[in-house]
């Protein structure tokens, strides 16, 4: 294929191309690529020879360009960059647009579906930072300084073109001058972190269930304590009330009794009168 990718060491990387350099460490998440891949061309293919002429000759721009997941196996092979795909009706004119700064060119990464049991994951964005001929066709913004220029190469005079491009914008009008240098894969935190929220969500719910029904419980628990309680208490206050009657009416049906069976009691009166009497006869 004319080219080799190894995986690089990120912080070797980002100080070789002093990558997200101009913001805080804590700005920083949510462009940290998870993997980065370096491309090393052979020089034997002739192909990279030619590439690897122009730079020597005009020296080279470095820009970032983010585009959709199809694009890439073409651009990585060298075909995405042909002049077939080049962008018409643009607003900077045609041609491959690019831009110093990582974050401009972050902006166009593309989260989407990788191939299926891709080590990538299921859904991931690409940037790539590429080599770019620093040719008459090529343009770029007053902030976009040369990657490399040869000594024979004067101060580079600034054309109309040039300064009609954002600063940090660079349009190369050949595909054939572009050439990529490395990959930065980015994978989808969405879904992980979806998942972690579905899955804490569903065990929230779960517990909340489970404490709800054991909250429900143990309220049907308490009322029927406090049913049978004030149950008890009810009993309990009526037996001294329900004994007290009781008695009452006990000793009332037992005077009753005694006054009806015992009627000599009303003549006591009456007797101790007749034996007064026959006693004082007796006297006389």
């Amino acid at each position: 294929m004319g080219f080799q990718v190894k995986l690089k060491d990120y912080k070797k990387f980002e100080k070789k191309t002093e990558y997200l350099a101009d913001i805080l460490d804590h700005l920083k998440t949510s462009q940290l690529p998870t993997m980065v891949f370096k491309f090393k061309y052979d020089s034997s293919v002739a192909k990279n020879a030619e590439f690897d002429q122009l730079i020597e000759q005009f020296g080279s721009l470095f820009g970032y360009h983010g585009s959709s997941n199809d694009s890439w196996n073409n651009i990585i092979r060298g075909r995405g960059f042909a002049n077939q795909y080049i962008s018409e009706g643009c607003l900077f004119g045609h041609g491959f647009y690019f831009s110093s700064d990582s974050k401009v060119s972050h902006s166009f990464v593309k989260i989407g579906k990788w191939w299926d049991r891709s080590d990538f994951g299921g859904r991931v964005g690409c940037l790539s930072a590429c080599e770019i001929v620093d040719t008459d066709q090529t343009h770029r913004g007053i902030k976009v300084s040369p990657q490399s220029s040869p000594k024979s190469k004067p101060l580079y005079q600034y054309t109309e073109d040039d300064k009609s491009l954002p600063d940090h914008y660079i349009v190369s009008k050949i595909g054939g001058h572009i050439r990529v240098k490395y990959l930065l894969i980015f994978q989808d935190q969405t879904n992980t972190m979806n998942l972690n929220l579905s899955s804490s969500s569903t065990s929230n719910n779960l517990s909340n269930q489970n404490n709800n029904q054991n909250h429900d419980n143990n309220t049907n628990h308490t009322i029927n304590n406090n049913n049978n309680n004030n149950s008890v208490n009810r009993i309990k206050n009526l037996i001294p009330r329900q004994l007290n009657i009781f008695i009452v009416l006990f000793i009332l049906y037992a005077i009753v009794l005694v006054i009806a069976g015992n009627p000599w009691i009303f003549s006591i009166g009456t007797q101790k009168k007749s034996f007064k009497k026959i006693v004082s006869k007796l006297e006389l």
